[in-house]
C-alpha cells in the first residue's frame, strides 16, 4: 500500500481564517497596491466583497444617473423622471453584467475548469472597484458642474 500524506487540517483552517480576516478596507487598499494579488488564478475567497463592489456599482449609477437628471430637469416632473431614468438605467447596466458573469462561468466550466460562480464574483467585483471610485468622484463634479468640457 502506498501512503498517503496526512493533510494538516488545523493548518487548512489557519489559512480560511487568515483569508476570512481581512477587511474590505485592507481589501481595497490591496487591490490598489497589489493588485496582481487579487487577480490571479486562485480563488481567495473574497467573493463577497466582489458582490459588495458590485451592488456598490448599482447604487452609484443609480445616483449618478439620479444627480445627473435632477440637474437637467428643472421642472415639476424632474423627481419622477429622474427617478425613472435612474432605476431603468441602472438595470440597464447590471442585467447585461450578471448576463457576462453567468457566461463567464458557463464557459469555464465548457472548458472544464471546476471554478464556482463565486470566483468569478470575486475577479470581476474586484476589477469593478476602479470603475466606482471614478463614479464617487463623478457625483460631485456634476453637482458643481464641473466638466472636461465647459
Amino acid at each position: 500500500m502506498s501512503e498517503q500524506p496526512e493533510v494538516n487540517n488545523e493548518l487548512v483552517e489557519e489559512v480560511k481564517e487568515e483569508q476570512q480576516k481581512l477587511s474590505y478596507f485592507q481589501y481595497v487598499k490591496q487591490i490598489f497596491k497589489n493588485p496582481s494579488a487579487i487577480f490571479n488564478e486562485d480563488f481567495k475567497g473574497y467573493d463577497l466583497f466582489g458582490i459588495i463592489n458590485l451592488m456598490a456599482l448599482a447604487v452609484l449609477l443609480f445616483g449618478s444617473i439620479f444627480v445627473q437628471r435632477v440637474i437637467m430637469f428643472s421642472g415639476t416632473a424632474w423627481f419622477s423622471w429622474g427617478f425613472s431614468g435612474a432605476v431603468r438605467q441602472s438595470i440597464a447596466y447590471m442585467v447585461p453584467l450578471a448576463i457576462v458573469l453567468f457566461l463567464f462561468h458557463w464557459y469555464a466550466t465548457k472548458e472544464g475548469n471546476k471554478q464556482k460562480i463565486s470566483f468569478f464574483f470575486e475577479k470581476v467585483g474586484a476589477a469593478i472597484l476602479i470603475p466606482c471610485v471614478f463614479l464617487l468622484l463623478s457625483i460631485p463634479f456634476n453637482l458643481l458642474d464641473i466638466t472636461i468640457h465647459s
